[in-house]
C-alpha cells in the first residue's frame, strides 16, 4: 500500500513540470555581451556594456558609446542615443528618464509620460514620480493618477 502511495507521488513530481526564466544577459572574458533567450544564447554586443537590466521579456543596457538599447523579442532596438539617468525594470514595466523625461515600456509600446520627472521608482506594475509641480503621479495599467 505504501508503495503504491510512494509511487503515485513520485509520478506526480516526475509529471510536474516547473517553468525557468527564458531570459537572461551575461558578459564572456572578452567582455562580448549576450543573450540567453529561450534556449539559444546571442551575442549582441561586441564591445563592453556599461550596465544592463532584465525585465519579464527584455533587457534594457548602455552601450559602450552610451546609447541605450532595448533586446525585445529577438531584436535590438535603439533608444536613444544618451545615457539614462535612471532605468530600472520590473517583468512588467520597463521606465526610464533622462533629462528628467519620464518613458515606460507597457503593453508593447514605449510611451513618454513625463516632461519633468523627479524621483522615479518602480515598483511590480506601477511607477511613482513627483512631477515640476511637486505633484505625486502614478502610472499603472497605462494610465497615470494625480494622487497630490
Amino acid at each position: 500500500m505504501y508503495v503504491r502511495i510512494l509511487f503515485l507521488i513520485l509520478f506526480c513530481l516526475l509529471q510536474h513540470q516547473s517553468k525557468a526564466q527564458y531570459l537572461a544577459a551575461f558578459e564572456d572574458e572578452q567582455k562580448f555581451f549576450y543573450v540567453f533567450d529561450n534556449g539559444n544564447i546571442t551575442r549582441i554586443e561586441f564591445n563592453q556594456v556599461k550596465n544592463y537590466t532584465v525585465g519579464g521579456n527584455w533587457i534594457a543596457y548602455t552601450d559602450f558609446q552610451n546609447r541605450l538599447k532595448l533586446y525585445y523579442k529577438g531584436k535590438v532596438f535603439d533608444l536613444q542615443d544618451v545615457s539614462p539617468g535612471v532605468i530600472q525594470s520590473t517583468d512588467y514595466l520597463l521606465a526610464y528618464s533622462f533629462f528628467k523625461q519620464m518613458r515606460i515600456l507597457w503593453d508593447d509600446k514605449i510611451s513618454s509620460f513625463e516632461t519633468w520627472a523627479y524621483d522615479p521608482s518602480i515598483g511590480d506594475s506601477l511607477v511613482a514620480w513627483v512631477d515640476y509641480f511637486n505633484t505625486f503621479k502614478v502610472f499603472e495599467n497605462g494610465k497615470v493618477t494625480t494622487l497630490e
